[in-house]
């Protein structure tokens, strides 16, 4: 049975009325990046247990660009919500389930009270998302071995986290995405930082951009520290990122991306843009940091 509203469809099975057990199964837009989907299944998490469903993510039966060989490709990363070992199988032939929409639903979005309304303006109580996110997931034990082995390469705890986006972020300017800060205006502040806390190391940089990424090498030579440079992208412009990427490894690539921020929420200080992944590193870091700089410019 499917519920309709306006164009928008939303798929639900009750075989057993008696039975109030209903799974939630939580799916995404192919297209959509990690962190993306990190945040808004923290939102619809929230949101089926205020209505106690029981939230599942399915990314096997609605595969995204980080589903291989038919897997669920949310497990590349995380553990189910609370930890659970479900048999998708099982669910749709025999439970009851309710299917969330692709849209974002404003019951979700916007009544949601930790993760709800869009990411942009929502990096505050880190505290509670921090123990909301830790309560619910475990990161895939894969990226538990990167982390590790990423810092035994970089001392982490008296680094300057900063993290900017460039490439198609700043050449396209994509409608209602936050601004993006200049290089110039971004290193004004890192010197502020680092003439202020002399006990400051290092900037531990999270960019895709080359070109951003070769200006803090020449402004600043070895103090800048990054994970798997070899991922740094020479944009050529005119086209979204996604499409300039689809033949690499989708997976390893968002591994890789999740290290980053992960290390950059456990670095002592913060300066960074507004996008996703600032976002999900303030929450996993909930609010540790000795000092932070958002820089909130508003929207393109």
């Amino acid at each position: 049975m499917y519920f309709f509203h306006k164009d928008k469809r939303k798929k639900v099975c009750i075989r057993d009325k008696k039975d109030k057990e209903i799974f939630y199964i939580i799916r995404f837009n192919k297209k959509e990046g990690l962190l993306s989907m990190f945040f808004k299944t923290m939102a619809y998490v929230e949101f089926a247990e205020e209505k106690g469903y029981i939230p599942i993510i399915d990314m096997k039966n609605y595969p995204t660009m980080y589903t291989q060989n038919e897997n669920n490709g949310w497990e590349n990363f995380f553990s189910q919500p609370n930890n659970l070992d479900i048999d998708l199988k099982e669910i749709y032939t025999n439970k009851n389930y309710i299917v969330s929409g692709f849209e974002d639903n404003p019951n979700v979005f916007i009544n949601s009270s930790l993760f709800g309304g869009y990411f942009a303006s929502n990096y505050f109580n880190n505290i509670q998302k921090k123990h909301f996110i830790e309560s619910h997931f475990m990161l895939n034990g894969e990226i538990y071995k990167m982390i590790e082995e990423e810092m035994k390469q970089i001392d982490i705890k008296n680094k300057l986290g900063v993290f900017i986006r460039g490439t198609d972020y700043t050449s396209l300017k994509p409608k209602s995405h936050p601004i993006q800060p200049t290089f110039d205006v971004l290193k004004n502040k890192i010197d502020d930082f680092i003439f202020k806390y002399r006990e400051i190391d290092g900037i531990y940089l999270v960019t895709e951009d080359l070109k951003l990424y070769q200006q803090f090498k020449e402004a600043y030579g070895d103090f800048i520290t990054m994970s798997y440079e070899s991922n740094l992208i020479e944009y050529k412009g005119g086209q979204l990122l996604y499409s300039t990427l689809k033949n690499k490894d989708k997976v390893l690539q968002g591994r890789e991306y999740l290290v980053r921020i992960m290390l950059l929420s456990k670095c002592r200080y913060l300066i960074t843009s507004i996008t996703n992944g600032s976002v999900c590193a303030l929450a996993f870091n909930g609010d540790q940091y000795k000092d932070t700089y958002i820089f909130d410019l508003g929207l393109y």
